[in-house]
């Protein structure tokens, strides 16, 4: 990466025409632009480290994982966006983070248009020919063949076919349960306990299944197992644990859960495209694809915006909370109010994390996948955003992760008044605005307006951070009982065989048939209700070293 250098230019007449600068890997841009990324970022890399020092500090904020079903005719349709694009994101650590609308096409078919965070070359072709083939086997199969059961021909073939396409992912799950597993039956050994025992021994039973089943073939053996331990009493010995002692204790139990829960979440993935071809079937008749490219990573811009002359001590000392807080409050009371919450949160290493957050390598800003297919909407329509044929007029854009805290503040600033997933309140470094150097008259105008919206947002949340000392914190960016509360009808679905019988035995070690279990376990056949309301039920990766939780609201 080139280092950062800028040379500023004045033109001719002073007040008429802005002060032009360059900036290495940015090229020539305004010396108002740079300034204000300067500001952003700035804000940006404190609030990220804040969330790391709460993190430090112990005080987080409990996640709602609750969704309750929905009646809204447009339900269905949202998982399924949603889900279709999940299917595409089948790379782990945030490369292939996919978004997707679906419009009309010159009212004559419908237009699949996805983009993802940072598409592999040959990526988008490969995600192309997959979401064909599996659109038109649904589209071709006959209404009797569509069956909302895994056993039914259709729906193996579905699950086989995103099964291999996603092979990198289920085999980073499997290689992620046995390591989460192997920490928990440590800590059951910890115990002499009768139910430590028993849990224990299930545990090995479980991690001897997935060691066992390694090959891309035996991948859905391993997804009905997920689902038949989540079906099972031993799991509410799991979730119990997950919920109690202290956060470095619980973590693995948490771990264990949310992988157990991806693996499970691919029979929703074909559970929703097997509901939206017998709801809404015109989806699968007529329909082209069209994969847009993703954006170019720019330089560190803590690095490139600062002149390369500067010295590394000078440096260091703008890299501060002190230095920050001063940069972003106004008023002299309140600067040494927020420096002296700041302060308190340097025995969690607030500046070292300051420091290395401006230093990470991996820091090259991004346009998120949401918003580029929302510029390219825009691009399509120069008339209006309200012209956009949108399929059944649901303005909507899904994407296989809940959206960004950053997405969400651009969508809730930009005039389309368009409509993305519900936000895990994750805040990633590498994020940036579309075409962000072009400063045409217009679009400048509009692109400074966002920038400053996006930027007020988390300015806001860092003040209320370093205030209240506390952060939402999950260590997932979605939903990890998610599966069982959108997916209830195939709750209890067996595994194949007798492949995991070792699995099965997990069955016997609480007490109690399944009328003593949760909501988990209810039983809905008919397909006019089993998705819940927003579609919020995918439980990913921490896949973009950039994330973080942020604060969100007072503490009560």
């Amino acid at each position: 990466m080139a280092k950062g250098r800028v040379k500023s230019t004045s033109p001719g007449k002073e007040g008429k025409q802005p002060i032009m600068t360059y900036v290495d890997g940015l090229g020539t841009i305004s010396t108002k632009l740079r300034n204000r990324l300067r500001r952003f970022y700035n804000a940006l890399v404190l609030l990220s480290s804040l969330v790391e020092a709460c993190k430090v500090n112990g005080q987080t904020r409990a996640n709602n994982e609750g969704y309750e079903p929905s009646d809204n005719p447009n339900v269905v349709l949202e998982c399924f966006i949603n889900k279709l694009a999940q299917v595409c994101d089948n790379v782990p650590f945030g490369d292939t983070v996919t978004a997707l609308t679906i419009t009309i096409r010159n009212y004559d078919g419908l237009l699949y248009t996805f983009a993802s965070n940072r598409q592999a070359v040959g990526g988008p072709d490969k995600a192309t020919d997959f979401v064909c083939r599996l659109l038109n086997d649904m589209g071709t199969a006959t209404l009797d063949q569509v069956k909302d059961d895994p056993h039914s021909p259709l729906f193996q073939r579905a699950l086989q076919q995103i099964l291999e396409f996603q092979d990198k992912r289920v085999l980073a799950y499997r290689d992620k349960l046995v390591k989460s597993v192997s920490a928990c039956i440590v800590d059951c050994d910890a115990s002499d306990s009768h139910e430590s025992l028993s849990l224990g021994n299930a545990l090995r039973d479980l991690k001897d299944t997935l060691t066992a089943h390694k090959g891309r073939d035996a991948n859905d053996i391993l997804v009905h197992a997920a689902v038949t331990l989540r079906a099972s009493p031993v799991y509410d010995n799991i979730i119990e644990r997950t919920r109690a002692g202290r956060m470095n204790e619980s973590a693995r139990w948490c771990d264990l859960s949310h992988f157990v829960g991806r693996l499970a979440s691919y029979l929703g993935m074909v559970r929703t495209i097997i509901i939206a071809r017998r709801r809404i079937p015109e989806l699968f008749e007529n329909f082209n694809i069209v994969f847009l490219p993703s954006s170019t990573p720019l330089p560190n811009p803590i690095t490139c915006l600062q002149p390369s002359t500067m010295t590394a001590a000078k440096r260091r000392s703008l890299r501060t909370a002190k230095a920050i807080i001063s940069r972003m409050v106004s008023e002299s009371a309140e600067i040494s109010k927020y420096q002296g919450y700041a302060e308190e949160l340097q025995r969690c290493g607030l500046d070292e994390l300051i420091s290395k957050e401006c230093t990470k390598e991996s820091f090259h800003p991004i346009v998120h996948c949401e918003i580029l297919v929302l510029d390219w909407l825009c691009g399509q329509h120069p008339s209006g955003t309200a012209s956009i044929p949108f399929f059944r007029d649901f303005r909507y854009i899904g994407c296989s992760k809940p959206t960004c805290r950053l997405c969400e503040y651009y969508f809730a600033a930009h005039r389309s008044g368009i409509q993305v997933r519900r936000g895990h309140k994750k805040v990633y470094l590498n994020w940036i605005v579309p075409n962000v150097t072009d400063e045409s008259p217009d679009w400048a105008k509009e692109k400074d307006n966002l920038i400053d919206k996006v930027m007020g947002g988390v300015r806001r949340d860092a003040l209320s951070a370093l205030e209240e000392k506390v952060t939402d914190h999950k260590r997932w960016d979605s939903e990890t009982f998610s599966y069982q509360q959108t997916f209830q009808s195939l709750a209890r679905t067996s595994v194949r065989g007798t492949d995991l019988a070792s699995v099965m035995s997990l069955l016997s070690i609480a007490e109690g048939g399944p009328s003593c279990r949760s909501q988990r376990s209810v039983i809905v056949d008919d397909d006019s209700w089993s998705v819940a309301g927003h579609a919020d039920e995918e439980a990913e990766d921490s896949d973009d070293d950039g994330g973080a939780l942020l604060f969100w609201g007072r503490r009560r």
